[in-house]
C-alpha cells in the first residue's frame, strides 16, 4: 500500500515538472533500471571474487559510499561489484557512467558526452576507450564464417587526429598537419618550431612543404585498408589490416583458420584473394569489376555493412576516428552491428553488463592508451608508434 501511494503522488506531481526535470528524472530511472539489471537486487545472484575466482563468497558491509562489499572466504580479500574493472577507482558515479555508456551507444560526440557527464573532454575520451578496450579483449577475434562468405575491402582515412608533435609530421611524414593555414602562417608554424633552416636556405623544400601533396607517395596509401568480411548466418569480421591496397599475406593473416572447409568465399575482381582460397582449398566465386552479383553470389550483405560504417565512421569532422585507435572504433561497430536488435537501451544496458560481467578484462591506462602502437601494417610508410 505504501508503495502504491507513493508511486500515485509521483505520477501527480509529473503534471508540474519542466521538460528539463522530466528528462534528469528519466536519466535516474535509467540508472536505476541498469543497476537492477546488474543484479545487484537479486539475492540469489552467485558472486565469484575477482581475485581468485572463488564462489565461497558472503557480504561483508558496505563502503563508505554506500557500495555493498564482499568477503571472499578462500583468499579472505574483500571486493565490490566493481572491484578490477573500468568502474575501479573511477571519479564518476553510476549517472555519469550511464551517460557515457548511452553516448557512446547513441554515437554521441565527446563534446556531448563530456557536456552530460560534467567532465572534461579529455575524461570523455579516456573513458570512451576503456569501455571500447574491454570490447576489444574480448572480442577481438570476432566470428569464424561458415556457409557463403562474402568478403572485401573499405577504406577509412588516414589520420593523425589529436597528433600535436610538429617533429612527426615534418620529419617523419615530411608534410605538414591538415590545417587550414595561408602560406604566411604556413611559414609562421615552421619558423616557431624551429625549421627556419628550411625557411631561408632550402628553398625546395619549402616549396613541397607549401604546396606540395599532402598524401603519402603510392595509390591509396593515405587510406588505411579495413578487411570485412560476412556470412549468410550473420557471422562477421572486420579489422584494420594496412594501408593501401591489401596484399594476400594481409588476406592470409587476418582470415587464415577463420573459414570453415565447406565454405563459399566470394569477393569483387580484387586479386589479393586467390592465393587465399587456393591455398585452403576453397570454392572461390570472383565477381568481375562491375558486377554485382552472378547467380546466387553477390556482395550484398558486406556492402550493406560498409554502409553502416560509413555512417558510423564519417571522413571528417569531430567524429572522426584516429587511425591509432581505428580498432578500437571497428570493434564497438562490430558489437553493435551483433546486438542490431536491440534497442538503444536494452544496448546500453547489453554494454554496461558486459563489462561488470568480466573483470580484468581489457583494464588499461591512460599512459597505455596514449602509447599504443598502431594496429596495422604500415608497410614502413610510417611509424608504427605515433
Amino acid at each position: 500500500m505504501i508503495a502504491t501511494a507513493t508511486l500515485t503522488k509521483l505520477l501527480e506531481e509529473l503534471k508540474n515538472l519542466t521538460d528539463e526535470e522530466i528528462a534528469k528524472l528519466f536519466s535516474e530511472v535509467e540508472v536505476e533500471k541498469s543497476a537492477r539489471v546488474k543484479g545487484g537486487t537479486n539475492k540469489n545472484q552467485i558472486i565469484a571474487c575477482p581475485h581468485c575466482g572463488s564462489i565461497a563468497t558472503v557480504k561483508s558491509g558496505k563502503t563508505a559510499a554506500g557500495t555493498q562489499r564482499y568477503l571472499c572466504k578462500d583468499c579472505r580479500k574483500t571486493f565490490t561489484l566493481e572491484t578490477n574493472t573500468i568502474f575501479s577507482h573511477s571519479n564518476l558515479d553510476k549517472r555519469q557512467w550511464y551517460q557515457i555508456f548511452k553516448g557512446i551507444v547513441e554515437r554521441s560526440s565527446l563534446a556531448t558526452i563530456a557536456e552530460k557527464i560534467g567532465m572534461s573532454v579529455k575524461c570523455a575520451w579516456y573513458n570512451k576507450h576503456k569501455i571500447q578496450t574491454v570490447l576489444l579483449a574480448l572480442y577481438g577475434e570476432q566470428d569464424t564464417f561458415q556457409d557463403i562468405v562474402e568478403c572485401d575491402e573499405c577504406f577509412a582515412r588516414l589520420s593523425f587526429k589529436g597528433k600535436r608533435d610538429p617533429d612527426f609530421f615534418i620529419t617523419d611524414l615530411r608534410r605538414l598537419p591538415r590545417h587550414r593555414r595561408s602560406k604566411t602562417e604556413k611559414i609562421q608554424y615552421l619558423t616557431e618550431h624551429g625549421y627556419s633552416e628550411i625557411v631561408f636556405n632550402n628553398p625546395g623544400e619549402l616549396e613541397r612543404l607549401l604546396y606540395g601533396s599532402n598524401f603519402l607517395p603510392g595509390t591509396n596509401r593515405d587510406n588505411v585498408c579495413i578487411l570485412s568480411g560476412k556470412d549468410r548466418s550473420g557471422n562477421l569480421y572486420m579489422s584494420p589490416a594496412c594501408l593501401g591496397n591489401a596484399e594476400p599475406k594481409h588476406i592470409q593473416a587476418h582470415f587464415k583458420k577463420r573459414f570453415a572447409s565447406d565454405t563459399i568465399l566470394v569477393t569483387d575482381s580484387s586479386k589479393a584473394y586467390g592465393p587465399f582460397a587456393k591455398s585452403h582449398n576453397l570454392r572461390y566465386e570472383k565477381l568481375a569489376s562491375g558486377q554485382h552479383s552472378r547467380g546466387p553470389y553477390s556482395l550484398s550483405r558486406i556492402n550493406a555493412v560498409h554502409s553502416n560504417l560509413r555512417d558510423y565512421m564519417p571522413k571528417s569532422g569531430k567524429n572522426l576516428l584516429a587511425t591509432k585507435y581505428l580498432d578500437l572504433g571497428l570493434i564497438f561497430f562490430w558489437w553493435q552491428e551483433k546486438h542490431k536488435q536491440l534497442t538503444q537501451s536494452e544496448q546500453v544496458d547489453a554494454l554496461q553488463k558486459c563489462i561488470i560481467d568480466n573483470p580484468g578484462v581489457g583494464i588499461i591506462t591512460y599512459h597505455q592508451l596514449r602509447n599504443r602502437p598502431l594496429s596495422l601494417d604500415t608497410k614502413g610508410l610510417i611509424p608504427q608508434y605515433v
